[in-house]
């Protein structure tokens, strides 16, 4: 995560793809050689855009959990965000974050090419496991939760 290393927290900055290569190989990814991430893809919006395989999303969210920051913002059930007429809170809206025993955080999302998408991670008895979907449904958090649920009940340590 070299970017974030060097990056203040109130700073903006416009990623090229360029970028995703770096990042990516900093967390073991090989541009180019990955399971499907590519960042030149035109889509229709953003110009240069990133595809991403579930293995390397999974990969991705792990390395990015490492960063205490990063792990406690998506924790939080809430958060205030400034606003030009102060601060509104904004709420973490992962089902999970309230429901599932040892979850960490998570983060959905919506592509026109993967539709509903969704990465999370919890841990139990000192085991993590991050789950990954694409193509989902409306009830991502509930087949995460059994994802991750199988998951836990089929490795043991």
């Amino acid at each position: 995560m070299v970017v974030l290393d060097q990056l203040a927290p109130n700073t903006a900055v416009r990623a090229t793809a360029a970028h995703t290569d770096v990042e990516c190989s900093c967390v073991g990814l090989v541009p180019g050689r990955s399971r499907a991430t590519r960042s030149d893809w035109p889509t229709r919006s953003a110009g240069n855009s990133v595809i991403a395989a579930p293995h390397d999303l999974a990969v991705i969210y792990r390395e990015a959990l490492r960063y205490p920051l990063f792990a406690q913002i998506v924790h939080q059930p809430s958060a205030q965000f400034p606003g030009r007429s102060g601060f509104k809170e904004i709420k973490n809206q992962d089902r999970l974050l309230r429901s599932y025993p040892g979850f960490i955080g998570g983060k959905s999302g919506y592509t026109d090419l993967a539709q509903e998408t969704y990465v999370g991670m919890a841990q139990r008895n000192g085991r993590r496991l991050i789950v990954v979907q694409m193509y989902g449904s409306d009830d991502l958090w509930g087949q995460a939760a059994q994802l991750l649920d199988w998951g836990f009940s089929h490795y043991s340590q």
